[in-house]
C-alpha cells in the first residue's frame, strides 16, 4: 500500500503530499454490498507519515461514511469507534520499493493494521509511480474483520461477509 525506495531516494524523507483515496467494499447474501469512503471535509483528516523507519497511514472513523447515516452510526458500534477512533497501516519503509523518475513498481508487503485497539499483520498490494519529487501510491489488502475483535455487521437479518475490501491512494513527496 506504501511505496518503493530508488538509490537516489534511500535518505529522503518523504512526506504527505495529498491526493489521497480510500474506499472499502463489504459484501453480503442477496447482492448486499456497502461500499464506504473517506471523505476529508467530513471530520479529521487521513495523514501519512514517515515515522521510526515505516510508513503510518491513520484514518479517523469520523471520515469515513458509506452515505448512509444509521449505517455509518452502526458501523461506529460495531467497530468501537468512541474507544479506538483511528485505523492505522504501519509498513516498513525497507520492505518497499520506490522507483525512478516517471517509472512504476509494484509489489507486495506486510503491514500492521489497527483496527478496535487489534493490531494485525496483512498482505498488502501496493503501486507507486514517480513523478519527478512525487510518489503516487495505491495500496489494497483485506481485512478479516473477526480478527479484529468486532462482531460481524448484520442488520434485519443481512450480515456481511467476514472479509472487507480496502484500496488507498495517496501521494507522498520528497523533502
Amino acid at each position: 500500500m506504501l511505496a518503493t525506495v530508488g538509490v537516489g531516494v534511500a535518505e529522503a524523507a518523504l512526506t504527505y503530499a495529498g491526493d489521497s483515496k480510500l474506499e472499502f467494499l463489504a459484501l453480503g447474501p442477496a447482492g448486499l454490498k456497502i461500499v464506504g469512503q473517506y471523505k476529508k471535509e467530513k471530520a479529521a483528516s487521513l495523514s501519512v507519515t514517515e515515522k521510526d523507519g515505516s510508513i503510518v497511514l491513520s484514518v479517523p472513523w469520523s471520515s469515513l461514511t458509506t452515505g448512509m447515516g444509521l449505517r455509518d452510526e452502526h458501523m461506529g458500534k460495531y467497530f468501537h469507534t468512541d474507544k479506538h477512533p483511528n485505523v492505522t497501516v504501519e509498513v516498513s519503509r525497507a520492505a518497499l520499493t520506490f522507483p525512478e523518475d516517471q517509472k512504476e513498481a509494484s509489489g507486495n508487503v506486510k503491514g500492521k493494521v489497527t483496527i478496535n485497539g487489534v493490531t494485525k499483520e496483512l498482505p498488502i498490494n501496493y503501486q507507486v509511480k514517480r513523478t519527478g519529487s512525487d510518489y503516487h501510491v495505491k495500496g489494497t489488502f483485506t481485512v478479516p474483520v473477526s480478527d479484529f475483535k468486532v462482531e460481524i455487521p448484520c442488520y434485519l437479518g443481512q450480515c456481511v461477509n467476514n472479509d472487507v475490501k480496502v484500496r488507498a491512494a495517496f501521494k507522498l513527496r520528497e523533502s
